[in-house]
């Protein structure tokens, strides 16, 4: 074997090697950036668990379910009985409740919240409450000149009622 051989050779050897390593170190690169992405996964559906169980535990506080209630159990009622027993009552039921709500449907409308666990552990108390107030927000926007009043909470609203129409079985007793 001739000297220039041998060089050819090992420059040979060399690539055969350069090109092992490179291709090894894109498979580690890859592995990484794989867990690199499963963690960052993980991590933000742990932001999400932690930030409906901060709603879910203020919608299960004594006040705020007793104000939901006190919507549910309201009924049907003209516009006057609404403002009376509502609106100009004392206690402020609408604002805190809808205040809630809107922070709600902000957070689902913006994709910070998933809506399936909010239909599954509050979506028949949700619907409830908007069968109550739906059919005065129109005068009451009027009234109180605030066109976008409770439109984050009516987005919630179809947003749940599209989702457990979809899915009934995740509804049934």
């Amino acid at each position: 074997m001739t000297f220039q051989t041998a060089s050819y050779l090992i420059a040979a050897l060399s690539f055969a090697v350069t090109c092992a390593y490179y291709i090894m170190n894109l498979n580690n690169n890859k592995k990484n950036q794989e867990l690199a992405l499963k963690a960052q996964q993980q991590s933000a559906e742990t932001r999400q668990a932690q930030l409906f169980m901060g709603i879910y535990d203020k919608f299960s506080s004594p006040e705020l379910m007793q104000k939901v209630i006190f919507f549910i159990d309201l009924g049907v009622v003209t516009y006057d009985e609404f403002q009376a027993k509502v609106i100009k009552a004392p206690g402020n039921q609408f604002t805190s409740t809808l205040t809630f709500y809107e922070g709600v449907g902000t957070l689902v409308k913006e994709g910070l919240l998933d809506i399936r666990p909010v239909a599954l552990a509050i979506g028949g108390w949700t619907l409830k409450y908007w069968e109550v107030i739906a059919p005065h927000l129109d005068r009451l926007r009027t009234d109180l000149r605030y066109p976008r009043l409770a439109s984050e909470t009516e987005y919630l609203c179809k947003r749940l009622s599209k989702y457990m129409a979809e899915h009934p079985e995740e509804f049934q007793p």
